[in-house]
């Protein structure tokens, strides 16, 4: 089911006095999914979590289930570019690790055409990748990064909310249907009309 194009479409008026491309993208991306997007497990509201938090954007009042958010132009590829590669081990270890939202953007209409949660079972160490430090003549000189491997997740491991600008089936049934299994079952919000979109 094609979504509504006013609805994929990125707040980008909102992220004008921002010089930084990466805080543009973050500023628009964090907007819409406040905006538009709900919790995959249980069909409730997103909220936004203080700035800086480490591996975690979002949180549900209703579920207490946490997401982080990485976006991206053009679509989901191989591997995610993500932070701190000890910071990542860490946060994925704790008892509240957080499950894991990946959107995808067209930088030519600044729409969304992907939106992929990926449940915190399967947001674990196996998928990161410990990138290089960062030589010596580095502005952070020995810095380790790290990426999220995306084509390491079984297929059961990753749940298509939005698609190729699309709804897939299951995204309209909030963990009722087989693509949002993952989460568990769960009934959908009704207050939201049990889609993840209104």
């Amino acid at each position: 089911m094609s979504a509504d194009p006013d609805r994929l479409r990125l707040p980008t008026e909102i992220a004008g006095h921002y010089s930084s491309r990466s805080q543009r993208a973050r500023v628009i991306t964090e907007s819409w999914v406040r905006t538009w997007a709900f919790c995959p497990n249980c069909g409730h509201a997103l909220h936004s979590f203080e700035n800086n938090r480490p591996v975690a954007d979002f949180y549900c009042k209703t579920c207490s289930e946490e997401y982080e958010l990485k976006s991206k132009k053009g679509h989901v590829a191989r591997s995610i570019v993500d932070g701190a590669y000890t910071s990542m081990m860490a946060r994925l270890g704790a008892a509240n690790n957080p499950n894991l939202l990946l959107l995808a953007y067209d930088t030519d209409t600044y729409s969304v055409n992907t939106l992929l949660a990926i449940p915190k079972h399967f947001f674990v160490p196996s998928i990161i990748e410990r990138r290089r430090p960062l030589r010596p003549t580095a502005r952070r000189a020995g810095w380790i990064g790290c990426n999220i491997v995306i084509e390491n997740l079984p297929t059961i491991g990753k749940v298509f909310l939005l698609r190729d600008g699309s709804q897939p089936r299951g995204a309209r049934s909030c963990g009722t249907g087989a693509e949002l299994s993952s989460f568990g079952p769960r009934e959908p919000s009704k207050r939201r009309g049990g889609s993840w979109m209104s």
